[in-house]
């Protein structure tokens, strides 16, 4: 196995099973004050790995509904996220950045006409991402007809373990079998290869 290089390697992604506070059904209006909000205030960050929790001071109305961050998680593709927190909450979640760096995060207080205040452009800086630290110790081992993948996910945050190979009828490296869990000791097997050639 370990004289077929190329040919087989496994990455790893995190993902998120985000749980957004319902706050309304589509572009639903539930008021009819056009009143711009004033924005939120008194602004604190508490970075977190691959993330950062923001928490602020809601202005003195009960014509908010939500409170709405749009921010980049990775400058290098452009993906973006966007994140909502309830009226009942003054905190919210931004999360899934793919690098520990300085990102702008924009806050907006959102009516219940739609109505959105002045943004406040929050910087976060998170830590390591966890994907990242589960990388430094992912190892390949070679197994009967095939590989197998262990790791350490100490935050137990949600990884995938993600097996691609050079496919000789596309001309490129396809997915080939893939696993997510949030297990602290990572241990994934594929079978079935017959594609291993010696030099």
């Amino acid at each position: 196995m370990k004289n077929k290089p190329l040919i087989l390697f496994a990455f790893l992604i995190l993902t998120f099973f985000n749980s957004c506070t319902k706050v309304g059904q589509g572009n639903e209006v539930v008021s009819t004050d056009k009143t711009k909000p004033e924005p939120i205030s008194n602004v604190k960050v508490q970075n977190l790995n691959g993330a950062a929790i923001i928490t602020y001071t809601l202005p003195r109305t009960t014509n908010i509904l939500y409170v709405k961050a749009d921010y980049v998680i990775n400058e290098k593709t452009g993906a973006k996220r966007q994140s909502k927190s309830s009226y009942y909450s003054d905190t919210t979640l931004v999360q899934g950045f793919a690098e520990s760096k300085d990102y702008q995060v924009q806050l907006k207080v959102v009516s219940r006409a739609g109505i959105e205040s002045d943004p406040v452009s929050v910087t976060v800086h998170p830590d390591i991402p966890p994907y990242q630290l589960v990388r430094k110790t992912l190892s390949l081992n070679a197994d009967f007809a095939g590989v197998t993948a262990t790791a350490t996910n100490i935050l137990k945050e949600n990884i995938g373990v993600v097996m691609v190979y050079n496919d000789p009828a596309f001309g490129r490296y396809v997915i080939r079998e893939q696993s997510f869990n949030n297990f602290e000791n990572i241990q994934y097997s594929t079978r079935g290869w017959t594609l291993f050639r010696s030099r």
